[in-house]
């Protein structure tokens, strides 16, 4: 993890660069041969995306699932099918925008949910990959069945899944799929353990997935029943959590990042790490990191302090606060949505042009928003350790000043809250095409973070 930290300082403008001007001709050009019209298509819609974290039977976050929000969906049910592709067009566009050699999230999974005909967008390509892996909605009224044909073309290019209710039964595209959804809250226990039966009856293969599970209950049948996968609102809640365990003595990471604030010199500074061996080896590791350039080894913990500055100090030693061994699935989520929120608060930070202080504050504010589910202690009393700056504190514990808006816009993208996120966007001047791709970017980031 520590090997990655050198990109926490890194900021890179997230705005394209303008296209060069085409070179001017001084030949006429020759007029292009005449074509036929081609058919209308419906121009992509910037919807908010919706994301969730999906778990494997270690209860390992192995990938996210994307999806339009249910609002969105709900308001799209009865509407006419190109309406709907119009909206798909714009989660493949904001999608494909960070889509590296390693796939839309990097090596972890990408669950992303279409209707068939969006099969045909030509930006689809750029998203296929072995990491891929496109969730086709069965039966939504959008558009005719994806053929036999086409779903055996994507196969050599990707994974292909399925989203089923209880009455589908698209066996062509049952057969095409690897991945089965199954939302589980349509189903008693009897009815999911006979489906998955009958899954892996008629097809061995198949992994299959257990969609909006609600409650503790709920996992415990599917997992029972031998399904694969597992997401929905309940992993997202830190139920009879407890601090988890970890190598760094957090109260007194807490301690450091205060007398940090407080002005201590270099010397208390240093006094304080050598207390605690674990925190010293991990900061001598990172400076002496290869990718720091440093032509001699640092072995001195106030020259190391020297070099990394107050500013970048503190934003490291915050970072050891998620340092945990061994994470549960709540600590996994808990770590990766910090991480993700207070990424994704500083880049939209800087698309509203603020100062790069207030960006380092917007990222302090994410991270650690999440503390007190994740270190089980009242949020006050972790900040009054930390110290932290006063507008932050404002924005967490009050919920007002110069942060809250941009804080609250971020929890309302984690909760899929469309309305929240529509008014929210629009009172600090953002678009939604903007407010997907920062956060598409900064959930990257966090998953690059913590698998380095």
């Amino acid at each position: 993890m520590l090997d990655f930290l050198r990109s926490l300082f890194h900021r890179e403008d997230a705005r394209p660069a303008p296209l060069p001007a085409p070179p001017a001709s001084t030949s006429r050009p020759e007029p292009p041969p005449k074509q036929p019209p081609a058919p209308a298509a419906s121009p992509p819609v910037a919807a908010f995306i919706g994301r969730e974290a999906v778990l494997d039977r270690h209860e390992s976050v192995v990938g996210y699932r994307f999806f339009l929000s249910p609002q969105t969906q709900r308001r799209l049910r009865d509407k006419a099918p190109s309406l709907r592709l119009a909206y798909e067009a714009g989660l493949i566009s904001s999608l494909a925008a960070h889509t590296g050699a390693q796939g839309p999230l990097g090596g972890r999974l990408a669950f992303i949910e279409l209707s068939p005909g969006s099969l045909h967008h030509p930006l689809l390509p750029e998203l296929l990959h072995d990491t891929t892996c496109l969730m086709l909605l069965a039966s939504n009224g959008a558009n005719d069945p994806a053929s036999a044909d086409s779903l055996c073309e994507l196969q050599k290019k990707a994974r292909l899944g399925c989203v089923l209710n209880r009455n589908d039964t698209d066996s062509t595209l049952l057969a095409a799929s690897s991945v089965v959804s199954l939302s589980i809250p349509q189903l008693d226990g009897l009815e999911i353990a006979d489906y998955a039966r009958r899954l892996r009856r008629d097809s061995a293969h198949k992994s299959l997935m257990a969609a909006d599970i609600e409650s503790r209950d709920d996992f415990e049948m599917c997992f029972r029943s031998g399904f694969d996968y597992f997401h929905g609102p309940y992993f997202a809640q830190a139920i009879n959590h407890h601090a988890p365990r970890t190598q760094v003595d957090l109260n007194r990471v807490l301690r450091i990042l205060g007398q940090l604030r407080a002005g201590a010199s270099g010397t208390e500074l240093a006094t304080s790490i050598c207390q605690d061996p674990v925190i010293t080896l991990k900061l001598l590791r990172y400076i002496n990191a290869a990718a720091n350039g440093l032509t001699q080894h640092v072995v001195s913990i106030e020259q190391a302090l020297l070099l990394l500055g107050r500013d970048r100090f503190y934003r490291w030693l915050s970072l050891l606060l998620f340092d945990v061994q061994k994470r549960s699935y709540v600590e996994q989520v808990l770590t990766e949505q910090a991480l993700s929120r207070g990424r994704l608060l500083e880049r939209l930070g800087q698309r509203c042009g603020l100062a790069a202080s207030e960006q380092d504050e917007l990222f302090l504010t994410g991270l650690f928003s999440l503390l007190d589910r994740l270190l089980a202690q009242p949020l006050a009393d972790i900040l009054q350790q930390a110290d932290l700056p006063v507008a932050v504190r404002m924005a967490l514990l009050q919920g007002h000043g110069h942060h809250a808006p941009l804080l609250t816009l971020a929890r309302a993208v984690e909760e899929n809250d469309e309305a929240a996120l529509e008014h929210h966007a629009q009172s600090s001047q953002l678009d939604a095409e903007t407010v997907n791709q920062e956060h598409i970017a900064a959930l990257i980031w966090a998953n690059e973070l913590l698998s380095a």
